[in-house]
Formats: structure tokens, sequence, C-alpha cells
């Protein structure tokens, strides 16, 4: 008998907790009242310049990013529920980068839950790495190490 309570009292119940929703109920209102929803595409028609405030680019960067990296982070449509927006998982992760803006913030702007909005963030920076770094980083050469080891020797006077 003490052996069973000293179990319970270390491992706890073996009655698990019942959720009290599968998805929370304000979360449910995303597309219609989360902030991709509401504020990114009320200023991308009415005020430019905030959306690049917020966004921290115009909306045809946007668009040409989205279209470089869409296929990558869309996500099919089952009977069971409706998959985020690659356009709203980009401008969350985007709004994340730009800003370091915390997750659980973005969370509660774009109502997404807090785990989804992590793998959000993951799944899309990843797929933006893959699709962008032939074009944005080039591979280092021998001639641009020399260009660069020479401009650190002229302005301070010190080899590299």
């Amino acid at each position: 008998m003490y052996e069973s309570l000293l179990k319970e009292q270390l491992y706890g119940s073996a009655k698990q907790a019942t959720r009290r929703w599968w998805v929370r109920p304000v979360l449910r209102k995303r597309e219609t009242d989360g902030a991709f929803s509401k504020l990114v595409q009320y200023l991308e028609k009415e005020d430019p310049q905030w959306y690049f405030e917020y966004l921290r680019m115009t909306p045809t960067k946007f668009k040409e990013l989205l279209a470089i990296v869409k296929s990558k982070i869309e996500k099919k449509h089952t009977n069971w529920k409706r998959p985020i927006s690659a356009a709203t998982r980009l401008a969350l992760t985007i709004r994340h980068l730009a800003t370091g803006e915390s997750k659980r913030s973005l969370s509660y702007q774009y109502l997404i839950g807090r785990s989804t909005v992590t793998l959000i963030v993951a799944e899309t920076t990843e797929a933006i790495w893959t699709s962008m770094k032939s074009q944005c980083l080039k591979p280092p050469t021998q001639s641009t190490f020399q260009t660069i080891a020479d401009k650190f020797l002229r302005r301070w006077d010190f080899p590299n």
C-alpha cells in the first residue's frame, strides 16, 4: 500500500488531464482577426510606408520572396483543419527576424499557438536559407580575401 502511494507521489496520478479544447477558441479566429488578415493586408493597400516599417521590406519584395519559398512552406489542406497560409508563415517569420519580437508576442498577434509559431519560424527560415543561399552568399575566393586584407591594411596600417 505504501509503495503504491509513494509511486503516485513520485510519478503522479495514472489519470491524464483532459483537454479543455482541441484548439483554443480565440485561435479559431486567425483567418479573420489575426495580424496578417487585418494589419498586414491593410497596410499593403493603404499605407506602404508602415508596411515597410512593420516587415522591413516593400510589398513587392515580400511577394518576390513568397514566390521563391512558397512551395517549401505551403502545407496541404486536410479534412481536419485548414493550414496556415504560406504568406502568413512568411510574414510571421520576417517580423520575428526583422524585429526580434518574441514568439509569444507573435502568437498573440497572429492568433497562432506558441509551439506552432516556433515550428513555423524554424521551417520558414530553413526554406529561405535553402532557396536563397546560392543567390545571396557567394563562395569566397582568393581575390575576395586579398581585397579584404588590403582594405584592412590600408585602414589600420596593420597586416592581416
